[in-house]
This record gives structure tokens, sequence and C-alpha cells, in this order.
């Protein structure tokens, strides 16, 4: 009897140790568990947060993706803008290069038109000069020879005159004027009165000649100035006219 009540005692305690133990286990198993299931919370959570985050980035990536597009289409109507500036500006630079290389032409004939009109007024202008000089010189030229021809008609009228006719002439006149006969010969001695008129009159038509180029070398108005030379050349030639026709 007391064989198996000690049998049953170690039964029970092996059943207690055994009790304890599977306890032991069932509360480490607890543990265990509590642990997986925080550690599933976790990665739960770690995967949900990952899963906002993925599609967080997708999210992202769908509108970068859009904006990618969007700049794609904004830089192909860039470039389609750009090729079509490029193409109007090399057309206005075409246009502008043939309207400047038109108007350098122009320009060119109009110089040249111009170059011609101005060498042909000058050429008219060096015309008028030429005819000017030629036309004084001409008119000097007649009234010397008109002069000349009237000294010398005066001097045969003066040779003609009889001697006698002179003395008496010569008498009166000293009587008249109350001087000797000697002072009547100076006074009346022509040569030295015609070298003084000649001299003077060689001085006026330098004068003249001067007054003349004077005139055509001014930068200003030359009319009046040229006219009043001319005008002065007519007046001696009409006087010398006028001698002559007296005599």
């Amino acid at each position: 009897m007391k064989s198996k009540m000690k049998e049953v005692e170690e039964k029970a305690k092996k059943d207690a140790e055994t009790v304890k133990n599977s306890e032991e286990k069932l509360s480490q198993l607890k543990e265990r568990e509590k642990a997986t299931r925080v550690r599933i919370e976790t990665l739960e959570l770690r995967l949900d947060g990952e899963t906002r985050e993925k599609q967080n980035y997708r999210q992202q990536l769908l509108s970068c993706q859009s904006e990618l597009k969007k700049k794609i289409q904004q830089l192909n109507r860039s470039q389609t803008l750009r090729n079509q500036a490029k193409l109007a500006v090399s057309e206005m630079e075409a246009a502008a290069t043939m309207q400047l290389q038109g108007l350098a032409n122009q320009s060119e004939a109009t110089i040249a038109s111009l170059q011609r009109k101005f060498d042909k007024a000058q050429e008219r202008i060096e015309e008028f000069q030429a005819f000017v000089r030629t036309l004084v010189e001409e008119i000097l030229s007649r009234t010397r020879t008109m002069r000349r021809k009237f000294e010398a008609l005066h001097e045969k009228q003066w040779r003609e005159t009889s001697k006698a006719a002179v003395r008496e002439a010569q008498s009166k006149a000293c009587s008249i004027l109350n001087i000797s006969s000697a002072d009547l010969d100076q006074i009346m001695d022509e040569s030295v009165s015609q070298r003084e008129e000649a001299r003077l009159r060689i001085e006026q038509e330098q004068a003249w000649l001067a007054e003349v180029e004077s005139a055509l070398k001014r930068q200003g108005t030359f009319g009046v100035p040229l006219l009043e030379v001319l005008l002065d050349l007519v007046d001696d030639r009409v006087a010398v006219e006028a001698k002559v026709l007296g005599s």
C-alpha cells in the first residue's frame, strides 16, 4: 500500500512537474505569441506606412510623369516656335539684305547721277567763267582798238591843220590865258598827256580784270559785282564811241 502511495505521489509529483513545465512552456508560448503579435502589428504598421509611402511615391511619380509630359510638350512647342523664329529671322535678314543692297545700288546710282550733274554744272561754270573772261578781254581789246583809231585820226587832223592857223590859235590862247608861248607848248605837249592817259588806262583795265576774277571766284552771289564791272566796260566803250562820232 505504501509502495502504491509512493508511486502515486511520485506520479503526482511528476504530473505536477509536467503541469508546471507545461504551464511554463505555455507561458513562454504566450510570451512568444505576444511578442510575435507585437512584431506582426509592428510589421503591419510598417507595411501600412510603406504602402502609404509607396502610394505617395506612385502619386509623385504620376505627377512627375504628367509634369514631364507637359514639359516635353512645352519643349516641343518651344522648339517649333524657335524654328519658326529662326526661319522668320532668316527671311527678315534676307529681305533686309536685299533691301540694303537695293538701297546701296540706288545710292550708288544717285551718287553717280549727282556726280555727273555736278561735273556738268562745273563744266558750265568753267564755260561761263571762260565766256566772261573772253567777253571782258574782247570788250577791252575792241575799246583799245577804237581808242587807237580815234587817237590816230585826231593826230592826223591835227597835222593837217595849217601851221599858220595853229600859230594864230596859240597866240590867241596865250593872250587869253596871259601865258607865254613856251608855257602853252608845255600845256599842249600831247605826248606827255597821252603817256599819262595810257598808263591810267592800263591801271584801270587791270583793276577791271581783277574785279572780274574776284567776282567769278566769290563763294556767294557774284552777279551784282560782275554786272557793275561789265557796265563800267560798256560805259567806257560808249564814251570812246562818242568821241569817235564827235570827231
